[in-house]
């Protein structure tokens, strides 16, 4: 009885470390997508948890404490901000750091932001 009992114990602990581990986590910088950079600052780090949320840590405004944004839609759910990011936290708008296109705002004649398309295909591929 005891070894099953342990058997469970461990089987439960390495599906539950599985899937509540980061898959991994990377440095970016402005100067590895050159003008396709979509962000204000000038490095961040991506990373992705669980099934395909990805998300940005940024420090927008020096001495203070670093700010997890959402990259795709599912890293705006709550289950995940409270599983990745922790329980209650909020998570910073991604507009509040994502830049400008102004090639194509002078060529349309209103607000287009640079593609964060680049950002979530890098940050899906750390989930694998």
């Amino acid at each position: 009885m005891k070894k099953i009992i342990i058997t469970g114990i461990i089987l439960f602990s390495a599906v539950f470390s599985s899937v509540s581990a980061s898959a991994g986590s990377k440095i970016i910088k402005a100067t590895d997508y050159g003008d396709k950079w979509p962000l204000t600052v000038s490095k961040a780090t991506l990373s992705c948890h669980g099934p395909g949320a990805v998300y940005i840590r940024a420090n927008p405004v020096p001495l203070r404490p670093q700010q997890y944004y959402p990259v795709n839609g599912l890293a705006s759910s709550q289950v995940w901000i409270d599983r990745y990011i922790g329980r209650g936290k909020k998570l910073s708008n991604l507009e509040n750091i994502w830049a400008f296109d102004e090639k194509e705002m002078a060529k349309w004649g209103y607000e287009v932001r640079i593609s964060i398309g680049p950002l979530i295909e890098d940050g899906l591929e750390l989930c694998k």
